[in-house]
């Protein structure tokens, strides 16, 4: 085993509610076109998965060898998020890419086009009282043929996702001390 992930990114606050980050995340694949590399594993992956925090929440890379056919994953990202008092909005864009070469099943000497497609992500939570919140959210997913040929689907027809929640925390015992 040889493998390895970077991760770097930079936060600023130029504004009382606002914060924007960019940064990007670098995780090692296995070339698949090199003869060398069929007794090692060069593929990171992450021991707990938590990546639906990191790399788009369509939750297309959760297992990064399985979900990248062992081609790693590189992640560009910009993410913006706005905190007011009981309100709160974030938005992510990330843009996806194979770490390394990854061959097509029909043509073992051919490799797929390396960019994934680009991910759009928007969330956000309402807080009505302390106990009481909502949350709605949703995500597009715009893969490319790489990505097709990866996870299957269709690379023209772009990915959606939608969701929303209601969370309810009752306080059933209260004390002074």
């Amino acid at each position: 085993i040889s493998a390895y992930m970077i991760s770097a990114y930079g936060t600023v606050n130029p504004f009382e509610y606002w914060k924007f980050t960019l940064g990007i995340d670098y995780l090692s694949g296995t070339d698949q076109l090199n003869s060398e590399n069929a007794d090692k594993q060069k593929t990171f992956f992450t021991l707990y998965p938590s990546n639906h925090a990191f790399y788009g929440i369509a939750d297309y890379f959760l297992n990064i060898p399985n979900d990248t056919k062992n081609g790693g994953l590189i992640d560009a990202f910009f993410k913006a998020n706005c905190t007011m008092d009981k309100f709160k909005i974030n938005g992510a864009f990330h843009m996806l890419a194979l770490q390394n070469n990854v061959v097509v099943a029909s043509s073992p000497e051919t490799a797929l086009d390396k960019n994934l497609g680009t991910e759009i992500d928007v969330w956000g939570s309402y807080n009505f009282e302390p106990e009481v919140s909502i949350m709605l959210g949703g995500s597009l997913m715009f893969g490319t043929e790489s990505m097709e040929a990866i996870k299957g689907g269709d690379s023209g027809i772009p990915g959606k996702w939608i969701y929303a929640g209601i969370t309810f925390k009752p306080v059933f015992f209260s004390s002074q001390k």
